[in-house]
């Protein structure tokens, strides 16, 4: 079909990545109306009924199947925005890293069945055929996927969120703690109250400058890493050797990529690891640029492949963390959007690099991609450390979150602005919730935990003090921000006393269990 046409293989990328353009804003926005659930059902959808579509494309049918592409582009950015929102709300913040991981290994497992495939079927209409099947048979799963249960007490469904929390406990063999999951309560303070009663959006973050930036510093790391994973990826029919092999050691190199990280990531800090991931990956590829040796362009392409795949699989839980419940599928399609507008220029930079130096293709694409990823990661380092903080439920709750500039370590010497930037932690942030330094006026000191609650929450059948989701995500819902209120409009109608009480369990869990 496109044969003779170079031009129209990197054409058909470019509406691939364009269709995840659209993809990632409306599903952003799916995400946050319709919850998480159904939009992956959508998408999901789409993708089978595209890839059968694709496989009955007509002879000559470019453009027919360029508009095909462009569909499977949008269900594609469905299924992973989905599902990294979904797998980090879902997960407890002691797990939420390795389960972004481990989600992750199924894009290269899928990777090396394509090579498979391709190595082993050459008629392509058999070869999407095979293909949609599989993907077909993804919607046997879609019934044991679970709501989130951060999204529907948002939205204030705290019987379905509780139900979705109590399952998780079972299927895990314990039972979730007997604290009652809270929805969001405006404060006490009514210029606060008046804006919280309402819905928060984007617009609310980008008005402050701090958080203004944080964004900003988002949107490029993210297009750096698309334009790097998916450059590279494109560019491995430029590099010399096997097409087969080189499209296989890539696809090594993520896996192995995605098992580091698995065990890593709930470990070291979060911004600390995509930092060195794009630092690895921009200076690998600087290197291919600068050489010309044969087994060295490809080794080197490799490595660069293995660091923005490491930087890939924590930025999805990394921004997560970052922003709150009300906005963060949309915050998500917007970042997704900012990557697939690098993915969209990747074959644009390679078309280019083709026609600057025919004799190096690979020398003007990379060079670029270089400088993009050591830029990024440098950047990367100002961002706030979210490991071991909480979910965000609020905008209060995201500029607690200390960054560089927010915390100003340099007034203490260059040795604590250092140890800042590589903190492994949120420690910080954490330990000002604690301590009540960032909290309001309105908001209660902690109550000492007595006895009858010690009682109370040894009776739980915990197995692991720290290896429970499920306790993970009751005690840190129940947490949304009951302090926030007591300003004569909160809906529980409980004394004094029960909500001492239950402030002094919710303390001894956090303390206990998460």
């Amino acid at each position: 079909m496109v044969c003779d046409d170079k031009w129209k293989v990197q054409l058909l990328n470019m509406m691939m990545f364009i269709g995840c353009l659209i993809g990632a804003a409306l599903f952003g926005h799916l995400n946050d109306t319709m919850g998480r659930k159904k939009p992956l059902l959508l998408a999901q959808l789409a993708c089978v009924v595209a890839v059968f579509v694709s496989a009955a494309a007509p002879p000559g049918g470019y453009w027919f199947m360029a508009v095909v592409r462009m569909v499977m582009g949008i269900a594609a950015a469905g299924q992973t925005q989905c599902v990294a929102v979904l797998c980090a709300e879902i997960a407890g913040k002691s797990r939420r890293g390795v389960s972004s991981a481990f989600s992750g290994m199924f894009w290269p497992t899928g990777e090396f069945v394509l090579v498979g495939l391709a190595y082993g079927v050459h008629n392509w209409r058999t070869f999407t055929i095979i293909t949609g099947c599989l993907s077909l048979a993804g919607l046997l799963l879609w019934p044991s996927i679970p709501e989130s249960a951060r999204w529907l007490l948002s939205q204030g469904r705290q019987a379905e969120a509780t139900a979705v929390v109590q399952r998780i406990a079972a299927l895990n063999g314990t039972r979730a703690p007997p604290v009652p999951l809270r929805t969001m309560q405006a404060r006490a303070d009514p210029a606060a109250a008046s804006w919280r009663r309402r819905r928060i959006g984007l617009l609310d973050v980008l008005r402050q400058p701090r958080l203004l930036v944080r964004t900003l510093v988002l949107v490029f790391t993210w297009f750096s890493l698309y334009i790097v994973s998916y450059g590279v990826n494109l560019g491995a029919g430029a590099l010399p050797g096997s097409l087969y092999v080189t499209f296989t050691l890539l696809t090594v190199a993520e896996l192995a990529a995605q098992l580091m990280t698995a065990v890593v990531a709930d470990k070291a800090g979060r911004h600390v690891i995509l930092s060195c991931g794009l630092l690895v990956s921009g200076a690998a590829c600087l290197a291919c640029a600068s050489t010309t040796h044969t087994p060295a362009r490809a080794a080197l392409a490799v490595i660069g492949k293995y660091g923005c795949t490491v930087g890939m699989v924590v930025l999805g839980t990394f921004t997560t963390e970052l922003f709150a419940t009300p906005i963060r599928a949309s915050a998500m399609g917007v970042l997704n959007e900012a990557g697939r507008l690098g993915s969209i220029v990747a074959p644009l930079m390679l078309m280019v690099g083709a026609q600057v130096r025919p004799g190096d293709a690979v020398y003007v694409p990379f060079l670029a991609f270089g400088l993009a990823a050591l830029l990024a990661g440098l950047l990367t380092l100002v961002l706030p450390e979210t490991l071991g903080a909480p979910m965000a439920e609020n905008i209060d709750d995201m500029n607690q979150l200390q960054s560089l500039f927010s915390a100003k370590p340099w007034q203490q010497g260059p040795f604590a602005t250092i140890k800042f930037l590589f903190r492994a932690r949120a420690a910080r942030a954490a330990r000002m919730r604690r301590s009540g330094q960032h909290q309001s006026p309105t908001q209660q000191q902690p109550l000492p935990v007595t006895q009858d609650v010690q009682k109370l929450a040894q009776q739980q059948p915990v197995n692991s003090a720290d290896n429970s989701s499920s306790n993970n995500i009751y005690v840190e819902c129940a947490q949304l921000k009951q302090q926030h209120s007591g300003n004569g409009e909160a809906s529980e109608p409980c004394s004094t006393a029960a909500a001492q009480q239950q402030q002094q369990q919710q303390q001894y869990f956090n303390a206990n269990i998460i």
